[in-house]
Parts: C-alpha cells; structure tokens; sequence
C-alpha cells in the first residue's frame, strides 16, 4: 500500500465546467490528449489510454 505522501503526488486538481476535480495521475507518464499523444498512444497500441483520449478530446471539442 502506497504512503499517504506518495498518494497526494499522484494526486493532480483538474477542472470541469470550473468545478474543481482531483484525478489520479502517473507523474512518470503524464496522460495527455493531444494530437501527439493520440498519435504515441496509437504508436504503441496503448488502446485504452487512444480510447479515454479521443472520448475527452471529442467532449471537449462539444462544450466549445
């Protein structure tokens, strides 16, 4: 089981429609939803990090 101060770095705030949001994040491998990072995800067949990415990218591109 991970330290408590070992979970609060892998702990990161995000925010959705301006309401704060703590998400879980692999400071060692960053997740990202950019062009690139669909493009590496695809390059190494990380199927479920391509799938999460594209459905975040598709949501935000629809509150726009």
């Amino acid at each position: 089981m991970e330290s408590k101060e070992s979970l609060q770095t892998a702990l990161r705030t995000v925010y959705v429609d301006g309401a704060p949001m703590q998400v879980w994040d692999n400071p060692d491998a960053s997740f990202g939803a950019t062009p690139e990072d669909l493009r590496g995800f695809r390059r190494e067949g990380s199927w479920v990090a391509l799938f999460n990415a594209i459905a975040l990218s598709a949501r935000l591109e629809a509150s726009r």
